[in-house]
C-alpha cells in the first residue's frame, strides 16, 4: 500500500508574510535612518552655518581691530572711564572696549602730507573730533554712535557674551561685569535672513599680566654685601610684575594668602601658568578666576609705539647721552612742553617745562660711577651705578639744579642791657644821688613814695628810679639754619651767602611807643629804587652771614649755627660765620655793639619783678620796637 506525502500548501504563505514583514522592517529602518541622516545633516548645516557666522563676526571683529587701533596714534580704554566718579555702571556695556586717536591738530594749515593722512583717516573711521569707536558688534561708523554710558534701546536685541555663572561669578555685585553686544543680522540670497553674530574685543591691554616671571629673582639680588650688582640694578629697571596674591576682591578680602607667593619666590616658575583656571594649582589657595576675569590676563603684550607721532618710541636711556639735532634747542622736536612765553632760547624765559637738555643733563649726571666703600671692604675697580659726590649749582634752561632744601630756617632777635659803669661811677643813673650807696642795696631803693593823695589803684614812682641811660643796649641776633641733600648723591658746595631782611629794630620805653631809647637796628644795605610814587627812597635793612661750605652726605640733614657767641660785623659779612654742629644744648648768637643811651625813661617796670636787678624774674619795661611799625615777617 502507498503512502501520500503530506500537504505543504501554507508554508509558502509563511514564507511569503515573513518577507513581506522583513521588508516592512527594513523600510521602516531605512526610513528612520533617513530621517536621522537629514536631522544629522541639518544640525550640521545649523552647526556649519553657526559656526561659519561665529567665524564671520570674528573676522568682523579682527578686521575692525586692525582698522580701528592699527594706526600709532589710536589708544583704547574701556567704556566705565567715561563714567563720572561715584556713578552707577551700566550692566553689559561699562566693560566695552573704546579707541580714540591721540591726534590733537585742530587747525588743517601748514600741516604736513603725513598729518593730513591721519586727519582723514580718523575722518574715515569716525574718530574725528575725539569721537570713540566702540568695538562691539552693531557699530557702525556711518549709523549712529553707540553710548556706553546709557542703556541700549529696547529695540536692539543683544547677545550675552560675558554672562553670570560663565565668565563673571553668579552674583548679584558681579553684575555689571557682565557683557552684551549688539547681534548684527545676516542676509543671505534675495536679502532673506540667514542667522546673526555678535562680537566684543577685549582689551587685554588693560589687564595685569600674572604669568610674567622675574628673570634676576635670585638670592643674588638681595646679596646685601653686592646692592649695586647687575641683578639688584635690572629689578630696578624692568617692569614690574603683578602679583594675584596682592589683589583683594570687592569686599577687601585677599582671596589668596597663606602660602607663600610663587611670585616671590624664586623656586617657583610663574611663568608656567598658561591660563587663569590654573593658577590655583599653583598657589595652593581657591582662586575664583572668574571674579578677575576683567583685571587677569596671561597673554598681554605691547610695542613701545609712540601714539603721538607714530612709529616705535626713541630709546632715551642712549639719546640723552648724546641729543640728536632735532631735540636740540630749535630742532624739530626740541620743546618737551609748550613754552610758557615766546621767548624760551638759551639763558630766557622759563620755557614751560623741563628741556632735553636739563634732562639729558641730569641724565648723564646721575649716571657716573664711582667705587664704594661697603662695611670697610673696599670693591676695588668695581663700577657701579652711583658716582661720587657732585658740587652745588644753580639750575639753568639747559642744566639740572643740584642744590640743598632748606628744611628750617630760625632768626630770632632779642634786646640785651649791660649796666654802664661810667653813668654808675658818676651816679648820674637813678635818683640815688650819695654816691656812698650803691644803688638797689638800701630797701628804700625799691619802696613806693607814700603819697596820701595818690589813689590806692595807682601805683606811685619808687624811692629810686633806675633811668634808661644807666645801661648800655645791643640787640642778639640767632640764626639757625637747616640743610638738607634730598638726592642719593653726595652735596659739596662751598661758603654760602645767606642774607635775612629785617626792619630797622629800636629799644624804646614800653611796648608800642615810638620814643627811642637806642637805635640798635643796622643798616646794610640800600636799594636805590623808588616807592611806586616815585617820592621816597626804598632802603632795606638787612643781615648777612655765611654758611661755611661741607659735604652733605645722601640723604642727611644738618643745622648750622655760630660756633660761637660774637660781635656782628656788618662790613664784612665773611666774619659772620654759621657752622654745621648740634642745635643743642643752646644757640650761640651775634651782638651788634653796645650803644650808650642818654634817656632819662624808668627802666623798671614794677616793683612785683624787681626785687633786685640781677634776680632772674628782673625784667624792664623798655621793649623792641620795629620802625615804620614794620616786623619780622
Amino acid at each position: 500500500m502507498k503512502s501520500r506525502p503530506a500537504p505543504n500548501h501554507g508554508f509558502a504563505l509563511v514564507i511569503a508574510l515573513s518577507l513581506m514583514a522583513f521588508i516592512l522592517l527594513l523600510i521602516l529602518s531605512i526610513t528612520t535612518l533617513v530621517r536621522v541622516e537629514t536631522q544629522s545633516a541639518n544640525i550640521q548645516l545649523a552647526q556649519l552655518k553657526a559656526r561659519m557666522n561665529a567665524q564671520l563676526g570674528a573676522m568682523v571683529a579682527l578686521g575692525d581691530l586692525q582698522r580701528y587701533t592699527g594706526p600709532d596714534q589710536r589708544v583704547t580704554a574701556r567704556a566705565d572711564i567715561l563714567l563720572a566718579p561715584g556713578a552707577n555702571e551700566i550692566a553689559g556695556q561699562s566693560r566695552w572696549t573704546g579707541v580714540w586717536s591721540s591726534n590733537d591738530i585742530t587747525s588743517t594749515s601748514n600741516l604736513s602730507s603725513a598729518e593730513k593722512k591721519a586727519l582723514e583717516l580718523d575722518s574715515a573711521d569716525g574718530l574725528d573730533d575725539h569721537k570713540p569707536r566702540w568695538l562691539v558688534s552693531g557699530n557702525d561708523p556711518n549709523a549712529s554712535t553707540l553710548d556706553p554710558s546709557a542703556a541700549l534701546p529696547a529695540t536692539v536685541e543683544t547677545a550675552d557674551l560675558a554672562t553670570l555663572g560663565g565668565s563673571v561669578p553668579d552674583e548679584t555685585e558681579y553684575q555689571d561685569d557682565t557683557v552684551k553686544a549688539p547681534k548684527v543680522e545676516i542676509l543671505g540670497e534675495n536679502n532673506v535672513p540667514e542667522g546673526h553674530y555678535a562680537y566684543w574685543v577685549s582689551d587685554e591691554g588693560v589687564k595685569a599680566r600674572v604669568n610674567m616671571a622675574d628673570p634676576f629673582l635670585d638670592s643674588g639680588a638681595y646679596n646685601l654685601n653686592d646692592p649695586y650688582s647687575d641683578e639688584a640694578y635690572y629689578r630696578t629697571a624692568m617692569a614690574q610684575v603683578a602679583d594675584p596674591t596682592a589683589v583683594t576682591n570687592s569686599d577687601g578680602d585677599r582671596l589668596l594668602t597663606g602660602t607663600n607667593s610663587r611670585w616671590k619666590d624664586e623656586t617657583q616658575y610663574p611663568d608656567k601658568i598658561s591660563s587663569l583656571k590654573n593658577i590655583p594649582m599653583f598657589t595652593g589657595d581657591n582662586l575664583p578666576s572668574d571674579e578677575f576675569f576683567h583685571d587677569f590676563t596671561v597673554h598681554s603684550s605691547g610695542v613701545l609705539a609712540n601714539t603721538k607721532d607714530g612709529g616705535l618710541k626713541r630709546d632715551l636711556s642712549t639719546a640723552l647721552l648724546n641729543l640728536p639735532d632735532d631735540m636740540k634747542d630749535g630742532g624739530e622736536n626740541s620743546p618737551m612742553f609748550p613754552p610758557a612765553n615766546t621767548s624760551s632760547g638759551p639763558g630766557q624765559m622759563d620755557p614751560g617745562g623741563p628741556k632735553w637738555e636739563q634732562l639729558a643733563n641730569y641724565y648723564r649726571m646721575a649716571s657716573g660711577l664711582r667705587t664704594l666703600d661697603i662695611d670697610g671692604i673696599e670693591i676695588v675697580g668695581s663700577e657701579l651705578p652711583l658716582a661720587g659726590a657732585v658740587g652745588l649749582r644753580m639750575p639753568t634752561n639747559e642744566q639740572v639744579g643740584f642744590t640743598p632744601v632748606i628744611t628750617r630756617s630760625n632768626f630770632f632777635v632779642c634786646g640785651f642791657a649791660e649796666r654802664n659803669p661810667v653813668r654808675e661811677a658818676s651816679g648820674n643813673w637813678c635818683f640815688n644821688t650819695d654816691p656812698a650807696t650803691l644803688p638797689g642795696t638800701d630797701d628804700e631803693d625799691w619802696e613806693e613814695e607814700k603819697d596820701n593823695s595818690v589813689p590806692p589803684s595807682v601805683i606811685g614812682p619808687p624811692g629810686d628810679w633806675y633811668y634808661a641811660k644807666g645801661y648800655n643796649y645791643s640787640l642778639g641776633m640767632f640764626p639757625l639754619i637747616t640743610l638738607w641733600n634730598p638726592y642719593d648723591r653726595d652735596m659739596t658746595f662751598d661758603d654760602l651767602g645767606l642774607e635775612f631782611e629785617l626792619p630797622q629794630i629800636d629799644i624804646v620805653s614800653s611796648g608800642g611807643s615810638t620814643n627811642t631809647v637806642a637805635a640798635t637796628g643796622i643798616k646794610t644795605s640800600r636799594w636805590n629804587g623808588k616807592t611806586s610814587g616815585g617820592a621816597n627812597e626804598v632802603s632795606r635793612h638787612t643781615v648777612k652771614f655765611v654758611i661755611r661750605g661741607i659735604t652733605l652726605g645722601a640723604g642727611e640733614a644738618v643745622n648750622f649755627s655760630p660756633p660761637c657767641n660774637s660781635f656782628y660785623d656788618k662790613d664784612d659779612p665773611s666774619e659772620n660765620v654759621l657752622v654745621a654742629r648740634a642745635s643743642a644744648p643752646y644757640v650761640n648768637g651775634f651782638f651788634t655793639p653796645a650803644v650808650t643811651s642818654t634817656s632819662d625813661e624808668v627802666f623798671w617796670q614794677s616793683r612785683a619783678v624787681r626785687e633786685t636787678n640781677y634776680a632772674t624774674g628782673s625784667r624792664s619795661q623798655l621793649s623792641l620796637n620795629f620802625s615804620k611799625k614794620a616786623s619780622l615777617y
